[in-house]
This record gives structure tokens, sequence and C-alpha cells, in this order.
């Protein structure tokens, strides 16, 4: 699928400067495979760095040394010039920010742990009545304000657990609670045991994946993926009243370490397998959009794979002994954002910002899509 496209803003600079905006963390050169071992894993929850390596992946993210780049614009760089679903106007860049006042809603904090039942309701997200009329005249936003009421009370029971019953909150409460935000956009949603288990061909091997969330276009008949959504795992030996954790995934610090993931394929390589996998199923033949999960944490993430070069993944043998030789351009490149924690309420503005350009580019690319189809 060949699709035009524009940004939705005049400050996400060209694409022609992508060469000094974005750092390579990853020359893609791999090791040869260590006797008895897979390449790949038959899981991709049993992928490590090694394996995305040989792939010969490339890591970008923003350029910690230019000067004056806001770093928080990177988040929507991904989206709208790597994702790039579909072309958006100036009317749509002023609708885009109406909603985004609109839905700014109030209550900050930096985390749930350690509250008490008292607590939950100082922490629930709340609307003025200015804010309430503005957000019933924008249609992106017609579910926000009842999806709300669901919001707060997965923060109350998230409190509650710790409070009432001296439980850990497993990561199925967070995961649960995003995608009530998620949602609240308008975007449509399955997870747990509506989320099949997907197999590609990769290196000769046929892998499999799950994924925690599936966000899917609205079509029924075709169910085509908008993004996929990996919960970071902490904990997994208590089951969970709503989900039941499945990958033994690798974490980061619960601390805001930007840091964090930086030119470690380790660290990605779960999440990278998983979007290889579910890239056959994505609106984009050539990428796939993706968001991390940990927590109230969140990453934004795009993996770009040439058709070409993912059809030369399929056909390689297995088992191959040394890495997948490409050309530096050919090669697969993994954007990825900083993280964001939804709880604070600067935070949770780039949080929601960036799922509303998500999801106006899904409806202005279903209108287009409807329209070609009637001609």
């Amino acid at each position: 699928m060949n699709l035009s496209t524009s940004t939705v803003s005049d400050h996400i600079e060209d694409d022609s400067q992508k060469s000094s905006e974005f750092n390579s963390d990853s020359d893609g050169s791999g090791n040869s495979i260590p006797k008895g071992s897979s390449f790949p894993p038959k899981s991709t929850s049993a992928w490590k760095g090694d394996d995305v390596d040989r792939l010969g992946v490339r890591f970008f993210t923003e350029e910690k040394q230019s000067v004056g780049l806001d770093r928080e614009e990177f988040i929507f760089k991904i989206i709208s010039k790597k994702w790039r679903l579909c072309n958006l106007r100036e009317e749509d860049r002023l609708e885009l920010e109406r909603c985004v006042f609109a839905c700014d809603v109030e209550g900050s904090c930096e985390s749930l742990e350690g509250r008490v039942g008292e607590e939950s309701m100082k922490l629930e997200w709340k609307l003025s009545e200015m804010r309430k009329n503005n957000l019933q005249r924008e249609p992106l936003l017609a579910k926000f304000l009842h999806k709300l009421e669901e919001i707060n009370f997965c923060i109350r029971c998230i409190v509650a657990d710790q409070s009432d019953h001296n439980k850990v909150v497993t990561e199925g409460r967070y995961q649960l609670l995003f995608e009530k935000i998620l949602q609240g956009f308008g975007l449509s949603t399955r997870s747990d045991s509506y989320v099949l288990k997907e197999k590609a061909q990769i290196m000769g091997s046929s892998v499999s994946s799950k994924a925690d969330i599936l966000c899917c276009q609205k079509n029924l008949n075709q169910m085509p993926i908008i993004f996929l959504c990996e919960v970071k795992k902490t904990s997994s030996s208590e089951d969970d009243d709503f989900l039941h954790p499945r990958k033994r995934l690798r974490t980061s610090s619960s601390r805001d370490d930007e840091n964090t993931y930086i030119g470690d394929s380790s660290l990605w390589s779960q999440h990278i397998g998983e979007l290889l996998v579910y890239l056959k199923k994505s609106l984009l033949n050539d990428g796939i959009l993706g968001i991390t999960i940990e927590k109230t944490w969140v990453r934004v993430t795009y993996l770009e794979v040439d058709e070409d070069i993912m059809e030369q993944m399929k056909n390689t043998p297995a088992n191959r002994k040394t890495a997948l030789h490409l050309p530096e351009e050919k090669k697969p490149k993994f954007y990825y954002s900083k993280r964001y924690n939804f709880l604070n309420r600067g935070d949770r503005k780039i949080v929601f910002k960036a799922l509303l350009l998500i999801r106006m580019m899904e409806d202005r690319f279903e209108a287009s899509q409807m329209f070609k189809t009637r001609i």
C-alpha cells in the first residue's frame, strides 16, 4: 500500500532532515549462532538482543545533543512522519488542538503505588464545566466523558487493592486502565481472550506471538491493525482478577530514566519480534505502529521494514549462521519515543495528543477508503 502523506502541524520538520534528527544506536552486526540455539526462537517471548541484531535492526530516537530540539515533539514525528497514515489539513490541526484542550483533565501525580483508599477520590481525573461543554462539540471525543467514569473506576480499584487487601497490583490492572483510555478516544480495542496468537515466517522459521492489546479498524470484516500494545510485566506470580500475565519480559526501572532501552536491543527484542509477526496485519505494508506500557508509563514505537526485505526474511533458510547482511539503507528501522507518565498532567497532554492524532488519521484514512470504493 503506497500512501502519500503530509505532516499534522508546522513544528514537525521535513523528512529530508531525518539524517540529523535521528541517531542510530545499532550497527546491525551480529555474531554467529551458538551451537544448540535456535534462530529465531519460535516465540517472540524468547527473543533476545542477538536475534534482533542478526536481523540488522537499526535503532532511532531523539537527538540528545541537538541544541533547541524539543524532545516532546519526537512522539508526534513518529506518528505523522514515519507511520504517516494519511494527509492532514490545517483545519485538522486546529481540530486536534481543540480536542487536546477539551480533554485536559485535572489531577496530577507520579504513581498510584503506596496510596490509601481515602486518597482515591483526590487521584481521580476531573473535567471543568467549560471543558465538558467544549468536549461535547468534538466528534473525536464523543465517548470520552463516558469512558472517564470507567477510567476513574480503574484508578479506585488499583488504590483499593493496595489499601484494603494488601495485594500486589499486577500489570493487568494497568493494562485495563490504559485500554479504557484508548476507548475514550474512540479507538476500537481487543485484548486477552479476544486476541488470537499470530504466526509469521521469519528466517525460515514459523514464529508466533500474542499481543496484549490490538487497536483495530472498525471494519469488522477485515480488522486490520492500527497499532499493537505490549504490556511490560514486572510480576507474574499472582493471578489478576481482570487479566493473566503471559510473557516473561525484561523491564526498565520504574523511575523516569530517559536512557532506558537506548541502544539496548535486548530490552526491545520481544517488542520488535511482536511487531514483525503482526506486520502483515498492519494498515501499512512496510511498517507497523506500537505502544509499550509499563504501569502508567507509555512509549510510542514504529518498526519500518521494506516489503522486499520482509520477503527476504521469510525466504532465508532457517538457522542461518551469520547475520542478515543488508545495505545500510535497507536495514529494518525501529523508532521509539521517550517515556511519558499519563498520571502526570503535562505528560498526559502529550499522550492524549498522540492518541488523538492516531484517531484522527484513522478517521481520515477510512473516509478516503470509503470514497474510493464508491467511485
